[in-house]
């Protein structure tokens, strides 16, 4: 007989294994711990949702339909002064911080997904659009896409959101690269 649903499990939706997004839930929390950089922003941080997409089918090699896989992972975080500026304005490094963090989480998705990717990568681009501002007392929705997952490269795309306005506050990509032998 199966045991019921952990709380990990039930709060968070998407239509991944429930195991699936205990481990997404478990290495988040592993990577946010005190004193690391922006552990007081990243410990609240909240998955909402964890899926993995269909391909669309409208790339084509060959005349036939490419299969791809991407995963998407959405979290949400309220915005509180210590992640403003003097202004009282979220502040454009912790956006940065953010979609540094939202991509390592749907990075991470991905190669537990396609058991593809299990080994250690570096940040090689992350490149920021700022649309708007959030402030404290905000809510953001951080939506996180892969796009492409190979083995040297990986690419996603994300959007933070103030949600109760409905405004994007930022949209950008990062990607990610395996370093050279010499620095594992």
């Amino acid at each position: 007989m199966a045991s019921p649903p952990s709380t990990v499990e039930s709060s968070i939706r998407g239509n991944v294994s429930e195991d699936v997004k205990n481990d997404i839930h478990h290495v988040m929390n592993g990577l946010v711990f005190e004193p690391t950089f922006a552990w007081s922003v990243g410990n609240k941080l909240r998955i909402t949702d964890v899926d993995r997409l269909q391909s669309s089918g409208e790339a084509l090699v060959n005349e036939q339909p490419l299969e791809t896989a991407t995963a998407r992972v959405i979290c949400e975080l309220d915005v509180d002064e210590s992640m403003c500026d003097s202004e009282g304005v979220l502040h454009t490094g912790c956006v940065a911080f953010l979609m540094d963090f939202a991509h390592d989480r749907c990075t991470t998705l991905t190669y537990f997904l396609f058991d593809d990717w299990r080994t250690m990568h570096v940040s090689s681009t992350l490149n920021i659009s700022y649309h708007d501002q959030a402030t404290a007392g905000g809510q953001l929705r951080i939506v996180s896409s892969s796009v492409t997952m190979d083995e040297g490269l990986g690419t996603s795309k994300c959007e933070i959101w103030e949600a109760k306005e409905g405004v994007m506050i930022a949209s950008g990509s990062h990607t990610k690269m395996r370093p050279s032998t010499s620095r594992l």
